[in-house]
């Protein structure tokens, strides 16, 4: 997957030099399923390029993921990590780390509980070392 994106400020069809911009993102991706066993794994890595005020940055890195469908399939699970860097002008400004795990599980095909937990390591060249974690439980009706 590859993406291309400009923008110029144009006073009187020209461009104003510095007001320039330009994003270029990709991915490439693998998946596979494992059907009888209900099991799915995948990873992609991922780069990101802009260019904007006469500054360039680059955003890079991988992600793997498993799901699996448990217990007659009633019982959804999965798990993600990723991990990107962010460089600026050739230095690292960033490092992000996040951990995703997720369950559903329905109940007599009408009920589902759900529930997911994030944790997110970022180091940031400016600000320092922080975590962050985000819980969500939810419950859902289909009629």
């Amino acid at each position: 997957n590859l993406s291309y994106q400009t923008a110029a400020d144009k006073q009187g069809g020209i461009s104003i030099p510095g007001n320039v911009s330009r994003f270029v993102n990709s991915a490439l991706g693998y998946g596979i399923s494992f059907i009888p066993q209900g099991v799915n794994i995948n990873s992609s890595f991922n780069a990101s390029y802009n260019y904007g005020g006469g500054t360039e940055s680059y955003t890079l890195g991988p992600m793997v993921g498993v799901s699996a469908n448990l217990l007659k399939k009633t019982l959804m699970t999965g798990f993600s990590t990723s991990y990107n860097v962010n460089l600026n002008g050739g230095d690292v400004q960033a490092k992000v780390l996040n951990l995703r795990v997720n369950a559903s599980y329905r109940l007599l095909k009408k009920h589902s509980l759900n529930a997911s937990f994030v944790w997110q390591n970022r180091n940031i060249a400016s600000r320092g070392k922080t975590d962050l974690t985000t819980t969500t439980v939810s419950y859902a009706y289909s009629f």
